[in-house]
This record gives C-alpha cells, structure tokens and sequence, in this order.
C-alpha cells in the first residue's frame, strides 16, 4: 500500500555528517532530513541558508528528504541600450 507523502518548503538551518540536515519547515516545526538519490547523484550542494522543498512521510513528520534546493537568487535587471544599426555600403 503506497502512501501519500506532504511536500513542504523550508529553510536548512543546520548540516550534520553523512548528508542530513536540520530543516526549519514555513509552519516552524523543525525536522531531520537527507538528501534524496537523484539529487546526490547529480551532486547537487546544499548549505546552510538554503531553501528547499522537503518531501515528508505521514507516518513520521519529524524526517523527512530533500526533494529539490529553490532557487532564491533573483536576476539582475539591466537595463539594454538599443544596438545600432549597421550602414549598408
């Protein structure tokens, strides 16, 4: 019988050994975490200040696994001069 799994997002607030983290979920609670296979295979780094999308089971809401690292940078707006048009000779 599958069960259903909560995705929550939160914010990696401390590292342990062995790639688990302690994740402060957006409602406050706090849980233990690793990091889920295809992103360790893809080496993808995860450090303290992140945010993340945490995939919790329902029968123990206190682990759970790193599903996907959000991505909070916001691009730089700069402003593009019109480019100047070539002469035709």
């Amino acid at each position: 019988m599958k069960t259903t799994e909560l995705i929550k997002e939160g914010e990696v607030i401390g590292t342990h050994g062995y790639g688990k983290f302690q994740v402060k979920l957006s409602n406050g609670h706090e849980c233990s975490c690793t990091v889920s296979g295809k992103m360790s295979n893809a080496k993808i780094n995860i450090t303290t200040g992140d945010m993340v999308e945490v995939s919790l089971s329902t029968y123990d809401l206190s682990l759970g696994r790193i599903v996907r690292r959000i991505n909070t940078q916001q691009k730089k707006t700069t402003t593009s001069f019109p480019k100047k048009k070539k002469k035709k000779k």
